[in-house]
C-alpha cells in the first residue's frame, strides 16, 4: 500500500483524536468507505452550504438585492432529479440568506471577498469557508451546522481547533490577502430540522418545503445566531503547543504497521450518531448493515445497537 505524507488539517486532526486507526485508513492508505455509509442530514446541509458558497457567493456586497438574486438563481436551478437532495440544497440557500440578513442588519457594509480559500504551510492545510470585509477589517468565516441547540456553543468557540488554527497562521493571511487587522473569526450556528423526521417519503415537494420554511421562520429568533471572536479572545499559544504534539503523533503513524495502530472502538458510532465509514475494517470485513442483521448473535454488538440512534 502506498503511503503519502499529508499536511494535517482540522478535520484530519479531529479524525486522529477520535481514532488513530481511522486516520490511518482515511489519510494514509486511502481506504474506500463502506457502501452503506450515509451522512446525517445536518452534515449534508454543511456540504450543501459549502457548494452554495463556492457557486453563488464571491466579491459581493451583502445587500437585500444581492440576497434576493442569489435566492432566485438557486430557485431557477431547482430541477428535480433527486428530490431529497434538491430540497436540501434549496432549503440551505434559504437558511444562508436569512443568516446574511441577520449579518446585514448589524454590518450594512459587509462584503464577501472570496470563498473556499486554501492556505497551505509545511505542516498544515487550511480551507476557509469565506472571508468577509466589514468596514476596514477582514474576517475569516467558518460556518457551522448542528442538529440540535447547543447553549454552550459560545464557550466552546474559544476551544475550536479550526478557529485557533487560523489564529496561529494570521501572518499568512496578512501576506496573501494584505489583511490589515490581526485576526477575526466568525462562527455561524443554524438550527436544521432533518427531512427524515418530517416524513420525507410521504410528503410532496411543495408541502415538505413549506413545512421546513414555516418551522424555520417560527424558530428564527431562537435558533439563528452568529458570534465574532477577536484575536485577544483566543489563547492560540497554548493551542499551538498541543498542535505540535499532535502533529508528531500523527506523523508517527506513517512508520507503524497496521496492527500496531490503536483502534478506538468507543467511537465506532460518534456523539453525532454517525458510524465509522470504515466499519468493516474492524469487524471481520462485515459492514455496519451486515453486523446489525447479526447483532443478536453478539452480546457486544447487541448492546451497541440497543442504544443506537437511527442511522440513515
Amino acid at each position: 500500500m502506498r503511503r503519502e505524507k499529508m499536511r494535517l488539517s482540522h478535520s484530519g486532526l479531529n479524525c486522529f483524536n477520535e481514532c488513530n486507526y481511522r486516520y490511518f485508513l482515511e489519510y494514509i492508505v486511502h481506504r474506500e468507505a463502506d457502501y452503506d455509509v450515509e451522512e446525517k442530514d445536518y452534515f449534508v446541509y454543511g456540504s450543501d452550504l459549502h457548494n452554495l458558497l463556492s457557486k453563488h457567493i464571491k466579491n459581493h456586497m451583502i445587500s437585500k438585492t444581492f440576497l434576493q438574486l442569489t435566492f432566485d438563481e438557486v430557485r431557477a436551478d431547482f430541477i428535480i432529479k433527486d428530490e431529497v437532495k434538491q430540497i436540501k440544497i434549496y432549503f440551505s440557500s434559504l437558511i444562508f440568506i436569512e443568516q446574511c440578513n441577520t449579518l446585514f442588519k448589524e454590518h450594512p457594509s459587509a462584503k464577501f471577498l472570496c470563498t473556499e480559500q486554501e492556505i497551505v504551510t509545511d505542516t498544515t492545510k487550511l480551507i476557509t469557508d469565506t472571508i468577509l470585509e466589514i468596514e476596514d477589517e477582514w474576517f475569516i468565516v467558518d460556518f457551522k451546522s448542528s442538529g440540535k441547540k447547543d447553549y454552550m456553543l459560545p464557550a466552546k468557540l474559544y476551544k475550536q481547533p479550526q478557529l485557533l488554527h487560523y489564529a496561529c497562521h494570521k501572518d499568512i493571511f496578512k501576506d496573501i490577502f494584505k489583511i490589515q487587522s490581526a485576526f477575526g473569526g466568525v462562527m455561524f450556528w443554524i438550527f436544521y430540522k432533518t427531512l427524515h423526521k418530517l416524513g420525507k417519503a410521504n410528503a410532496t415537494i411543495p408541502a415538505l418545503f413549506n413545512h421546513l420554511k414555516t418551522e424555520y421562520q417560527e424558530d428564527n429568533g431562537k435558533f439563528v445566531s452568529f458570534l465574532i471572536a477577536h484575536e485577544n479572545d483566543l489563547r492560540y499559544d497554548d493551542y499551538w503547543e498541543e498542535y505540535e504534539k499532535s502533529y508528531k503523533n500523527v506523523m508517527a503513524l506513517y512508520a507503524m504497521a497496521p496492527n500496531e495502530i490503536i483502534r478506538n472502538y468507543s467511537n465506532c458510532v460518534n456523539s453525532y450518531g454517525n458510524r465509522c465509514k470504515f466499519w468493516s475494517a474492524c469487524y471481520e470485513d462485515k459492514t455496519f448493515t451486515e453486523c446489525k442483521k447479526n447483532a443478536k448473535e453478539s452480546n457486544v454488538l447487541s448492546k451497541l445497537f440497543e442504544s443506537d440512534v437511527e442511522l440513515f
